[in-house]
């Protein structure tokens, strides 16, 4: 509920003449993300678009964090690399989360593929890089006969 009043706040102001900037969309965005309303947060994403308005990393990493922290790493990838093509520059953090939820979802191999891009992207991995590349590994690691 409070998700649709942010979206219907933001519609507001462009009926008012006003041109909602990127920190309007994206605290829009965010709102709908943390209320997992994706297809209206998408949406809201798609009409800075239309009003000329440039999405920054900010922006896209309120999806990302979303569908991270919601058991869905493969479409929090999939938006960094829409981040990517649009020609917004990933930053570590927006990195970190997708390899936090690919650590959560016990995905070792594409976490540590994860850090590897961020390397060859000149992004420097810090301490929460090698925090969910360790979870990663002591989760999905078999559990001994003693403990089963």
């Amino acid at each position: 509920a409070q998700a649709e009043e942010a979206a219907a706040w933001l519609h507001s102001m462009s009926n008012a003449t006003l041109q909602p900037d990127v920190f309007a969309f994206g605290s829009t965005i965010r709102a709908l993300a943390r209320a997992q309303e994706m297809e209206s947060a998408i949406q809201c994403l798609h009409s800075m678009g239309a009003a000329r308005v440039q999405p920054d990393v900010v922006t896209y990493s309120n999806l990302i964090s979303t569908y991270a922290r919601t058991g869905k790493p493969w479409e929090a990838l999939h938006w960094l690399v829409k981040m990517t093509r649009a020609k917004v520059r990933p930053d570590t953090v927006a990195y970190n989360t997708v390899l936090g939820g690919f650590a959560q979802a016990k995905e070792v191999e594409k976490a540590e593929s994860m850090l590897v891009e961020m390397e060859e992207l000149h992004l420097r991995p810090n301490a929460i890089s090698y925090f969910h590349i360790l979870c990663a590994y002591a989760a999905a690691r078999p559990p001994k006969e003693d403990e089963a």
